[in-house]
């Protein structure tokens, strides 16, 4: 599991005079979360596949040859070291792409156990909910959600998705247009919030599913591989009052219509109070509701 830290402020205690402060006796928190602003959760990659598991007894595909192995995202091959699982470091460890070696060695995503002990695991540190990764309707990080949602509710923990704008323009799934884009931006998160934004364990604010955004960058052959404000807004209207959004870092002319803003993700604390003053300024103007910190 990759888990970088996140805080719904910019720093420890920021949030709470990110929104309008509350009246007394009302909830301490904008979102579904035990206790007062900020929180604690984490950002859940649930990309990794081991066919089969090594050295593991939860593998749940028995019928696959046991011979063919899959190494999604523990192997590495695409420019730089290469790391290959099935050679063993001499410390007797796999070599795999990861900074962090798993205590439980490389695993499966989709694994209900690995799930369920990446959740205690994560709720043991005060972490409060996981903002999982997520690259379109049956994506293979599609494929767990379910999976996270039950055991987030047995476990008293709460799951949100992290979108990847870049799944819809050309150089990932084929969008022919800019229309077309934005178009399968609206059904993407119209789909997250059809299938998985009415469970218990969802993350809300407000009362609304939350979704953010990790962006897109650079250029493809249909222009700029991200929407602008303007294509943007046009999402936003699709699903008013449906979700509550944020978008990666703080580009000025996309709030409004987006309400939230997170900076990603490891910045020195010069940055931190340069997004932070940039965020209480647009607050105060009315064009942000809320920021957040990586």
């Amino acid at each position: 599991m990759r888990v970088f830290v996140l805080l719904f402020a910019s720093a420890a205690a920021l949030l709470t005079g990110c929104s309008p402060r509350k009246a007394p006796g009302s909830s301490a928190s904008h979102w579904n979360l035990d206790g007062s602003e900020p929180h604690l959760v984490a950002h859940y990659m649930p990309w990794y596949e081991v066919r089969p598991p090594a050295e593991t007894s939860w593998w749940p595909w028995s019928t696959r040859t046991p011979d063919v192995r899959t190494w999604r995202h523990w192997k590495w091959e695409d420019g730089g070291p290469v790391r290959d699982p099935e050679h063993r470091r001499a410390d007797g460890r796999r070599d795999i792409a990861s900074v962090q070696y798993p205590l439980i060695g490389p695993y499966d995503s989709r694994s209900r156990e690995v799930i369920r002990y990446h959740l205690l695991t994560a709720k043991a540190a005060g972490i409060q909910a996981f903002l999982v990764d997520w690259y379109g309707p049956g994506s293979f990080e599609d494929k767990p959600m379910r999976i996270l949602l039950d055991e987030a509710e047995d476990c008293g923990m709460k799951i949100a998705v992290c979108y990847e704008e870049k799944i819809h323009f050309p150089q990932s799934f084929g969008p022919s247009s800019r229309p077309e884009a934005v178009e399968r931006e609206i059904k993407d998160l119209r789909y997250i919030l059809d299938e998985y934004g009415d469970s218990a364990a969802y993350l809300t604010r407000d009362g609304l599913p939350f979704i953010m955004q990790f962006n897109s960058v650079g250029q493809s052959p249909i222009g700029a591989a991200y929407l602008n404000p303007q294509e943007t807004r046009q999402v936003m209207e699709a699903l008013r009052g449906r979700m509550v959004f944020a978008r990666q870092n703080l580009d000025e002319p996309y709030h409004p219509p987006v309400p939230g803003s997170f900076h990603w993700w490891s910045p020195d604390q010069p940055e931190i109070a340069r997004y932070t003053e940039r965020c209480r300024n647009l607050r105060q103007a009315g064009r942000l509701q809320f920021f957040m910190s990586m």
